[in-house]
């Protein structure tokens, strides 16, 4: 394993997870495959009105979510967060047994990034878990490339600029 990944491991141990399961049995599984993996900050919620209600609060870095839930539906919970600012870009993975096409596209159509189904295989969920943290990851950089890049281009006009003016 590379320095980088090593890296990248640590901080993805650390990311702050949120799973959302009506089902008590499900949200332990869940949280018991991911701590294998070596995650550590994992928010689990069987109540999905209370999970978005501390997630309008708190920063997320996964949303694990089912959809049929009875208070608050995995897709209202997503299209909620994709209209809150801190959770807009946040992954969201939905775990479902609604195998639906229909579903499916809808889901992705409201902005989750990926789709897994119940029962839910430990090596998929890790991987798609560290595979969604890693592209937010990679998003994040190059946006703060981009920002900076921007603020290059704006920095070089006004001195073109002031090189004008003072001709």
């Amino acid at each position: 394993m590379s320095q980088n990944e090593i890296s990248n491991r640590k901080i993805s141990n650390h990311a702050n997870i949120f799973i959302i399961d009506d089902e008590e049995l499900v949200a332990a599984v869940l949280k018991l495959y991911l701590e294998k993996g070596g995650y550590e900050n994992l928010h689990v919620f069987t109540d999905s009105i209370e999970a978005m209600e501390t997630l309008a609060y708190v920063k997320a870095d996964v949303i694990l979510t089912d959809v049929d839930m009875p208070e608050l539906s995995g897709k209202f919970l997503t299209k909620l967060a994709r209209k809150t600012e801190h959770l807009e870009n946040t992954p969201i993975i939905v775990v479902t047994s609604d195998d639906c096409e229909l579903t499916r596209k809808k889901l992705l159509g409201n902005g989750v990034d990926a789709i897994l189904y119940k029962p839910v295989d430990c090596d998929q969920l890790l991987e798609t878990v560290a595979r969604t943290i890693k592209n937010r990851m990679k998003e994040s950089l190059s946006d703060a490339t981009t920002a900076t890049n921007t603020k290059a281009r704006m920095i070089e006009k006004e001195q073109e600029l002031r090189q004008a003016f003072n001709r």
